[in-house]
């Protein structure tokens, strides 16, 4: 798990290294640009000491030539420094997409959420692309304009160091308010928009119960407060921005009116005088532009330390050695899962074993730990302490396609997704075999039911399952799991809320699968489906009370020592 996580902390910083080179040509046009910068001042210089003292039209023509050929110089590398810093940023973009969204589905990132995780990685591509990218850029080069100021004058130079400490006051105490109100802001945010999750998605509920009106109630209380503090730090960002403007246009022109003082007392020229002014002004120009740009980047600041906890918290075994298909063999050593806020173990310390060609069946009352040890058994959920592996590798080691192409999963609640039918059992490929797919739904007793949708197959299926009954979204992701004949089926509850012939299709499929040299893991309450397999643990507590061949548990089962509430020795 250590070394899952210090591989995602090294694909960040890798991210972060392949921008070195990018950045630092931006920053050699930075330099240039800013040189350049000096094109205006000096002209203005030479116009007012030399062309209006001498009334030279020519030496005014080859200046003006001069000043043109050097301001498209600048306008041309400014252009090509912008197109970096967003190429740059897409480059990350690119570069982290794909980590960011696989590592959302695996270990304890799960929980924070991929979504979250992209909109981090927005804020930092925007915030590379975005004029405060630039003005960061800028900002080495404030050295180079003051020092031109002092060698007009001491006294102006002195001047523009004091108005640049002025600015950078306004920057830092408008770091310290975002900082604030950002906070309360984002939490605010956060809360509006779990409670909405909580809520969309059910209406099936909400709605019958005569709920709607105070669901609404309960998010609006979380959406007026979060608008509130989004409120409150634009208006503050709002005045920060507008005091700065308002004190680099005041000291522009005081500093102006100090040179004009100066030029009157015969120590400054007038070229001088409005050579100063300009330059003072764009001194004070990358100071403005972070005091604009300043929740941009701290937003960008911000985005990236929490995406270095998701990469921490996350493993993504996508650039490991790909290891052979596995054939099923699978062992559990000691394994123990404990639940946030739950004090008991949902699981503790299981053992088990299943060899290829076997089927294990997990009996027990509902709420004994069935559905936890079959999401361990699937990568989905990792264990506090204890192992699992495949073909004796854990299941780490696999590349996250190559481990699901190795596994069929039905989850006590399987989900569809917003595709096709075809594309939902092919596990969302984008052109799925029609052989595979259709193979896979006659296993698990779909095709004729898939048939009568109104367009067979290509029946787009709503989000999570939306448009289908709860039977028919089962048996669709129950060919899934079947789909590409993997080595080790996991099955919770593959017969609920079928009738007669599904389970009868469902049973020939798990037979089908170990007579082809699968293995089987399956959770039932059923004695029907248990008596297909070769071998049965019986949980209670989060424990395996017992566990042997089939006759001998159920044969306890069926006497006076039942697990306990919840189950049930009924045939489907």
């Amino acid at each position: 798990m250590a070394d899952d996580a210090k591989e995602q902390q090294s694909a960040l910083a890798d991210a972060w290294r392949s921008c070195r080179g990018p950045l630092i040509h931006a920053a050699v046009f930075s330099a240039v640009v800013n040189l350049l910068m000096l094109t205006g001042p000096l002209f203005m210089m030479q116009v007012y000491d030399r062309v209006l003292t001498s009334h030279s039209v020519p030496t005014l023509v080859a200046l003006f030539v001069l000043v043109t050929f050097l301001f498209a110089l600048l306008m041309g590398l400014d252009l090509v420094r912008g197109r970096v810093l967003v190429a740059t940023a897409g480059g990350l973009r690119e570069r982290l997409d794909e980590r960011v969204f696989a590592a959302g589905f695996r270990g304890p990132a799960t929980t924070v959420g991929t979504l979250q995780a992209l909109r981090e990685l927005d804020a930092v591509e925007r915030a590379l692309s975005s004029p405060v990218a630039v003005a960061v850029m800028d900002l080495p080069w404030v050295p180079l304009f003051l020092l031109a100021i002092f060698a007009l004058h001491p006294l102006l130079g002195g001047f523009a160091v004091a108005g640049a400490l002025a600015l950078a006051g306004v920057s830092a105490a408008q770091g310290w308010r975002a900082a604030l109100a950002g906070r309360g802001a984002a939490e605010a945010q956060v809360k509006a928009e779990r409670t909405a999750r909580g809520f969309v998605g059910a209406e099936a509920q909400i709605v019958p119960l005569g709920m709607r009106g105070a669901a609404l109630a309960r998010w609006q209380v979380h959406q007026a407060a979060a608008r509130s503090a989004a409120a409150r730090l634009a208006y503050g960002m709002a005045g920060f921005g507008a005091a700065g403007r308002a004190a680099r246009l005041y000291l522009q022109s005081a500093l102006l009116a100090a040179g004009a003082w100066l030029s009157l007392g015969g120590e400054l020229s007038g070229g001088g005088m409005v050579a100063a002014s300009v330059l003072f002004g764009r001194m004070l120009a990358p100071v403005e532009g972070l005091i604009a740009g300043w929740p941009t980047a701290a937003r960008a600041v911000q985005a990236r330390r929490w995406l270095k906890g998701f990469f921490k918290s996350s493993r993504n075994g996508s650039d490991r050695l790909a290891l052979p298909r596995p054939r099923g063999t699978l062992t559990l050593q000691d394994v123990t899962v404990c639940h946030e806020g739950e004090e008991r173990p949902a699981l503790s310390q299981i053992s088990l074993s299943l060899a290829p060609g076997r089927i294990v069946g997990l009996a027990g009352p509902t709420g004994s730990g069935k559905s936890t040890l079959l999401a361990v058994m699937a990568g989905s959920l990792v264990p506090e302490a204890g192992e699992v592996r495949l073909d004796g590798a854990t299941l780490g080691q696999y590349a996250p396609d190559m481990l699901g192409a190795a596994l069929g999963y039905l989850p006590q609640e399987p989900r569809l997704f917003p595709a096709t039918v075809a594309e939902n059992i092919a596990r969302l490929a984008q052109a799925p075999e029609a052989a595979a797919v259709i193979e896979a739904a006659r296993k698990a007793g779909a095709h004729e039911m898939i048939l009568a949708l109104p367009q067979g197959y290509e029946t787009r299926v709503g989000t999570g399952g939306r448009g289908l009954s709860g039977g028919q979204t089962r048996r669709i992701a129950l060919a899934r799991a079947l789909f590409g004949r993997p080595a080790l089926l996991l099955l919770d509850e593959p017969d609920c809320g079928q009738d007669g012939d599904a389970n009868d299709a469902i049973m020939r499929a798990i037979i089908d699968h170990r007579a082809e040299g699968g293995s089987v893991v399956l959770a039932s309450h059923r004695v029907r489906m248990l008596a297909l397999c070769d071998e049965i643990a019986v949980l209670d507590g989060g424990h395996i009370r017992q566990s042997g061949p089939r006759e001998r548990v159920l044969a306890t089962l069926s006497g006076t020592h039942r697990p306990g509430p919840g189950w049930h020795r009924g045939v489907a």
